[in-house]
């Protein structure tokens, strides 16, 4: 393995270093682990990415409380370690895709489901409208009642 070191000295002076390892240093198979990275998904290893965001790090633990499900209380002994969440551990470019697929599709799942519950109250609060109308002309052997009664009684109402 090639190894080039720059070095400044002094204010202005750059000195070049070039060293050769030898192939079966114990050495030269470290410095490659620690430049590349292992997905955890797949398990094939890229270049290690130092391109620390917010971004990133929000990706990290999607990945970890949804795809892999790792238990919160992990995901809360992680954060409050000293280490970052991007450092715990990464996705090649393959799975990365993937997830932030699955990431923008949960997005888009929950804004529906926050939907569909907005429009789920409208239409209990009509059933509860329409109840109270007309709850004493009502059998309570009719099934309409019995189906009304039970959307109520779900929905707190």
């Amino acid at each position: 393995m090639l190894l080039t070191i720059q070095a400044q000295m002094g204010s202005r002076a750059k000195k070049k270093i070039v060293a050769q390892e030898p192939k079966n240093s114990k050495k030269s198979s470290s410095k490659k682990q620690s430049l590349n990275e292992e997905c955890i998904f797949c398990g094939s290893t890229f270049p290690k990415i130092q391109n620390p965001s917010f971004e990133r790090n929000a990706f990290t633990i999607f990945i970890m409380l949804e795809v892999l499900e790792v238990p919160e209380s992990l995901c809360e002994q992680l954060l409050a370690s000293e280490s970052s969440p991007e450092e715990w551990f990464s996705c090649c470019q393959v799975c990365s895709r993937l997830g932030n697929q699955g990431m923008s599709i949960l997005c888009k799942v929950e804004a529906l489901n926050r939907s569909f519950k907005r429009i789920k109250l409208r239409l209990r609060d009509k059933v509860k409208t329409y109840m109270e109308r007309t709850n004493s002309l009502m059998d309570e052997q009719n099934v309409l009642y019995q189906l009304r009664s039970c959307a109520l009684q779900k929905s707190g109402i």
